[in-house]
């Protein structure tokens, strides 16, 4: 049974990325697209959160985002963070874990515990989808109806069809979608650099023509996809090479800081400023991200960065 396009009035978007996620929207008759840029606990206004969850000792989800973050520095300064689990980046477990009796990846905690990808996953979609929904039935006045939704979830350029189905799979266990076949339409997988091909297609209608080629470089917070396309005699977008990619984001460029500090003031300072300080740890790593954020490799020469007294 194919979808009903008549029935739909909004489409939904989900970046759901490796270091951040968010979502956007825009109703169908509309071009006017709503973002959010505002999170509990963001240090400064962004299109995106933190993909990073926080689970309690019933193994049960207690925070995501910023809130996780915050949450967990608040129970490592009180001495209570023992039973929690945190997952700062388990979308990249869905590759790099081992596999449960079902074949479905699963990640151990330092604690010990598993944890099936797939529920992390779901979990974190339910919250960022029902924030979504509330903020759609505001705008509707209670009216929209889950059908009239068309659910857009992203996806990397390099992942392969047994993790585009497992996808799948964690939207339907999140509640984005039912596990009915005629439901199945309500859910397309993006790969994110085609989808900003696309955009770009859009935008630059006047200056692409036909035979025109060009490449999409995405750099992400866990991974740098690239893709390349050409525009077909038709209008559309033909794909003239593989897309590739791989884990090069910028948690990494976060890694190499790090390390660059424990070059100067030793791995011990900085653990232990961890340890007895995680506020203002998490303060410090807010500060790093913006003069991240902020970097222009054609207007900085100099980067100034404060070191907090406690660290000196």
């Amino acid at each position: 049974m194919s979808l009903d396009r008549q029935q739909i009035k909004v489409i939904a978007a989900i970046d759901f990325g490796t270091s951040r996620s968010g979502y956007a929207y825009a109703f169908k008759d509309d071009k006017g697209v709503i973002g959010r840029y505002e999170w509990d606990k963001q240090p400064f206004p962004y299109i995106k959160t933190l993909t990073q969850s926080l689970y309690n000792s019933d193994g049960k989800l207690e925070a995501w985002g910023y809130s996780a973050l915050y949450q967990l520095a608040q129970l490592r300064k009180e001495k209570k963070a023992k039973d929690y689990s945190f997952f700062p980046t388990f979308k990249m477990a869905l590759r790099e874990s081992r596999k449960n009796s079902n074949g479905d990846p699963i990640t151990t905690t330092k604690n010990g515990l598993e944890f099936p990808v797939i529920d992390l996953v779901a979990d974190y979609l339910r919250e960022l989808g029902g924030l979504l929904r509330d903020e759609l039935r505001k705008a509707t006045q209670g009216e929209l109806k889950d059908n009239e939704i068309l659910w857009c979830l992203t996806i990397p350029a390099i992942w392969k069809d047994n993790e585009k189905s497992f996808m799948r799979r964690a939207a339907v266990k999140a509640g984005l979608i039912s596990d009915n076949e005629s439901d199945r339409e309500r859910l397309l997988l993006v790969l994110e650099p085609e989808a900003v091909a696309i955009y770009c297609q859009e935008k630059y209608e006047a200056e692409l023509k036909a035979g025109q080629r060009f490449m999409v470089v995405d750099c992400g917070g866990g991974t740098v996809d690239i893709t390349s396309h050409e525009v077909s005699s038709h209008g559309g977008l033909d794909e003239i090479a593989e897309g590739t990619g791989g884990p090069y984001g910028s948690t990494y460029v976060d890694k190499e800081f790090r390390e660059y500090l424990a070059t100067k003031l030793s791995t011990q300072a900085l653990t232990r400023y961890q340890e007895e300080d995680p506020i203002g740890w998490l303060e410090f790593m807010a500060n790093w991200e913006r003069k991240k954020c902020d970097f222009d490799s054609e207007k900085t020469n100099i980067i100034y960065f404060d070191i907090p007294s406690r660290l000196y």
